[in-house]
């Protein structure tokens, strides 16, 4: 695991739940590395043994030490509560009603120059969004597809990061079915922890 959550990663991930604390006028509240490393073994050892709420890994009755006496309940909601991602401000694609009827190959995209990171939205049979550091929209390749209406096969146009995504389906695919190996069984409506969630199974199931 450690291939994928290196040092400079948990350091990376840690600086965002302290910015925003501070956003949110809690000047007090600063995160580790340390805290993001513990945080993601806790949430690991909740997947392996799971209970109906987090809570009860603290709760006399059903205490987990390897969890407790990790981190106090209080230091793990903090985090949990503070758990952000960088946004990437400013970034408004075309809605899918917008690409679908769009005459403009049906792709749309934005660059942030500060930190070199792309967002391409595509429309095919649905709207797929995707960022990369390192794919962009070109060079565009064209593919025959199937079109579902006119029910016959027709070439569109294939942003470079949609071509590279479509190449490594197969492993995306066995991935997913590895990293329900290692669920994370607590949901949540915050898409942040989420995707923080699918990144530590990935990584397990991976490394």
């Amino acid at each position: 695991m450690k291939i994928f959550f290196t040092n400079d990663m948990f350091e990376m991930i840690s600086e965002q739940p302290t910015l925003y604390a501070i956003q949110n006028r809690n000047f007090s509240a600063k995160f580790s590395k340390y805290d993001i490393e513990q945080l993601t073994g806790i949430l690991m050892k909740m997947g392996m043994v799971q209970m109906s709420r987090y809570r009860l890994y603290w709760a006399r009755e059903f205490r987990l030490d390897s969890i407790a006496n990790r981190m106090s309940p209080f230091r793990f909601f903090e985090v949990m509560k503070y758990l952000h991602s960088q946004r990437l401000r400013g970034c408004r694609l075309m809605s899918e009603q917008a690409l679908k009827v769009s005459a403009q190959g049906k792709t749309d995209f934005r660059t942030s120059k500060a930190d070199d990171i792309t967002a391409v939205s595509s429309y095919d049979n649905r709207r797929v969004t995707l960022t990369s550091t390192y794919l962009s929209v070109e060079p565009v390749k064209m593919k025959n597809r199937l079109d579902r209406k006119q029910r016959k096969k027709m070439m569109v146009s294939v942003p470079s990061i949609v071509d590279d995504y479509n190449l490594y389906l197969g492993g995306v695919d066995l991935s997913n079915m590895l990293s329900a190996l290692y669920k994370i069984g607590h949901k949540s409506r915050k898409w942040t922890r989420r995707i923080f969630y699918w990144v530590i199974v990935t990584a397990a199931a991976n490394g």
